[in-house]
């Protein structure tokens, strides 16, 4: 038992090591590496989705997607914990529940409790299904540049690193 929780307390230390790292390397603007982290997501009953943020070598910012509505509290406590204000780049690869379920909670967290702002929204045209209009006006509101045909084969090049789009196809 005493080794259980040692493990788990060193797994949370490190963790919030983690955390205070990437927070530094937002504000001195990334550190020429790139950084991929995969916020903790564990402890959900249902499927909690995918939500993946990644810092460029110049520190441009990127969500892709934000996991399902049940992770919340998770997906919003990573993000304070990082004290992310803007986001560059928010990309929700397609509109299933589990990957665009906090998409309106991570845009209303940045923009309002974090004042800051998101600059760039890219979602699919399978928008038919769930395209989160909602979502789409506010950031629209809030000046963000919307782009909601996002498709196989559109490219996106931030601080040398090349972003490829592979689906869907249409």
């Amino acid at each position: 038992m005493a080794a259980f929780l040692q493990s788990e307390l060193a797994n949370v230390d490190r963790t919030e090591i983690m955390y205070s790292q990437i927070k530094t390397l937002i504000n001195q603007g990334g550190d020429g590496k790139l950084y991929i982290i995969y916020p903790d997501l564990c402890g959900i009953e249902t499927k909690p989705g995918d939500v993946l943020f990644m810092l460029t070598p110049n520190g441009t910012t990127i969500l892709i997607d934000t996991a399902a509505e049940q992770a919340e509290e998770k997906v919003i406590g990573f993000l304070r914990k990082i004290d992310v204000k803007d986001i560059n780049y928010l990309i929700i690869t397609h509109p299933d529940a589990d990957h665009i379920g906090n998409v309106q909670a991570v845009a209303e967290f940045i923009c309002e409790t974090q004042k800051g702002r998101i600059q760039n929204y890219w979602v699919n045209p399978e928008s038919s299904r769930d395209n989160r209009t909602e979502t789409q006006n506010y950031l629209a509101g809030k000046g963000t540049v919307i782009d909601n045909a996002v498709r196989a084969g559109d490219q996106l090049i931030i601080d040398g690193v090349t972003v490829n789009v592979f689906g869907p196809e249409m």
